[in-house]
């Protein structure tokens, strides 16, 4: 546990004192301090669509969790290349819990994105069920869509997607 703790702590050092980013096993990873977020210029509305549990919904890059479904400030649009969407939703009872079915998805499902008059479909890679709090590396070179909500009290579920066409 301490070896991991340092692990994590000496991994936070490295990334704040980084200039660039960097490559690791041809997986980009980016350095917090000098990013950028990336503003859409033609639009910021995307609506996400996937068929199995039959949601269908709105968001834009200004949407917060409290509204609905955010856009994490990582992501990029869906049609820049290489682009990594990463999308968080409530799950649970109350207003506003878009991602509640989320955990009925399974690998090789179909996820779609509407950006800007064109469809952008993803399938699911992974499904992973993580611990809140804890670390999940996110790729930012090869097209995927992430999407996250909780999942009982302590847990989460990530899916992983990447993109059928583009």
């Amino acid at each position: 546990m301490l070896l991991k703790r340092l692990t994590s702590f000496y991994y936070l050092i490295f990334l704040l004192l980084c200039k660039s980013d960097y490559y690791y096993n041809d997986t980009k990873y980016i350095n917090i301090l000098d990013y950028k977020p990336v503003v859409p210029t033609v639009s910021n509305d995307i609506n996400l669509i996937i068929p199995k549990i039959d949601l269908d919904i709105y968001t834009t890059y200004d949407t917060s969790l409290k509204q609905g479904v955010e856009i994490h400030k990582l992501s990029t649009k869906p049609s820049d290349k290489n682009s990594t969407l990463i999308l968080m939703g409530h799950s649970g009872i109350g207003q506003n819990v878009f991602f509640n079915r989320l955990y009925q998805l399974e690998v090789n499902d179909l996820i779609s994105i509407d950006y800007v008059n064109r469809l952008y479909n993803y399938v699911i890679e992974e499904k992973s069920i993580i611990t809140k709090g804890s670390e999940y590396s996110f790729e930012f070179n090869n097209n995927y869509l992430y999407l996250i909500t909780c999942y009982y009290h302590n847990k989460q579920i990530v899916i992983k997607a990447k993109m059928a066409n583009y």
